[in-house]
């Protein structure tokens, strides 16, 4: 989910794309390949509780961890493949 009133008061803090640009601060790679493994592991457990025919532990949604799951294997270059060729490997 996104708190779209925080991300708006975030962008409202700069005049100028520019200067948000100047004071971004990126993730690390550390940060990055934690965040992965931890969506890996989320979406295990969705494809373990569907299997079991079992709801996904702490009301994950299994839909938006599976979108996680691409996205990052996008981000941290998979295969090398692009957007539309990631493949979700769980």
């Amino acid at each position: 989910m996104c708190d779209v009133k925080s991300l708006v008061a975030t962008l409202f803090q700069y005049d100028s794309y520019d200067k948000l640009l100047f004071n971004l601060k990126p993730w690390t790679d550390k940060k990055i390949l934690d965040l992965a493994e931890l969506v890996l592991r989320y979406d295990w457990a969705c494809l373990d509780a569907k299997t079991k025919h079992k709801q996904p532990p702490a009301d994950i949604n299994a839909e938006v961890v599976s979108e996680w799951h691409y996205a990052m294997n996008w981000l941290i270059g998979l295969n090398d493949a692009e957007w539309d060729t990631v493949e979700v490997i769980a």
